[in-house]
């Protein structure tokens, strides 16, 4: 187990605390921010389980807060058809190369976030198809790259919702995906006793940075969020085509 006072989680504690305040403000963009450096920190799945188990952490921190906001009859076709979807990724993982879909997801983020950058919103309500396969989409991705949120993210932020729903309707499709993958990653053995001490570590400035990030947002307008929303989704889309 790392000590408390190793290079490595003191590293890890300020993109945690980092990551937080994104989420906290965004309700999304945490993962993809902490991604990177717990990978190299501390390897790949020990990074994904203690991603999922902070994340699980943060919606049981944040769900109180938005539940009134909710849309479910919204955001449940997502989260249902996102949770089938994750299995199918995860097969899809092990027949194409990784790399390749990684870069084809990051330049349709990049090209959509443009898109919204103009001004443009989806003409009235989205409607269920849109929600089932932005859902579906969201959770083959998610099982193939681990990095499912752009797709719903994107879809929301096209609607009419005010940024409070928005929001909400995110952190509540956050809670159930990260309770899903940190539950599957227990049943495959990766979630061990050390990563539930990193994960106790690393919660204190999680849990800080959560109540600054919702501090920030409820002094922000819509139009502050939606920028918000778009440099965190352009960040996502350029770093998946810069990284090698």
């Amino acid at each position: 187990m790392e000590a408390l006072w190793s290079q490595e989680i003191w590293i890890a504690m300020g993109m945690s605390f980092l990551a937080g305040i994104i989420r906290g403000f965004s309700g999304f963009g945490a993962a993809m921010t902490q991604a990177p450096v717990l990978a190299i920190l501390f390897s790949a799945p020990q990074a994904v389980a203690t991603m999922a188990g902070l994340g699980v952490l943060a919606s049981l921190q944040m769900q109180p807060m938005v539940l009134k906001d909710v849309k479910f009859r919204e955001i449940l076709p997502i989260i249902l058809t996102a949770l089938a979807g994750i299995p199918l990724g995860a097969t899809v993982l092990l027949l194409l190369e990784p790399e390749l879909m990684r870069r084809c997801i990051s330049a349709m983020v990049l090209l959509m976030v443009l898109v919204l950058m103009t001004g443009w919103r989806y003409p009235g309500k989205p409607g269920i198809t849109g929600a089932v396969l932005t859902g579906g989409l969201s959770g083959l991705i998610n099982g193939s790259t681990g990095v499912g949120g752009p797709p719903v993210v994107l879809f929301l932020l096209a609607g009419p919702n005010s940024a409070v729903v928005n929001r909400a309707n995110m952190i509540t499709f956050y809670t159930f995906i990260n309770g899903f993958t940190f539950i599957s990653l227990a049943w495959l053995g990766i979630v061990t006793p050390e990563t539930l001490w990193r994960i106790a570590l690393l919660l204190p400035a999680q849990v800080a940075s959560l109540f600054l990030g919702n501090w920030l947002f409820q002094r922000a307008t819509d139009a502050i969020y939606r920028r918000m929303a778009y440099g965190v989704l352009l960040a996502i889309a350029l770093f998946g085509l810069a990284y090698p």
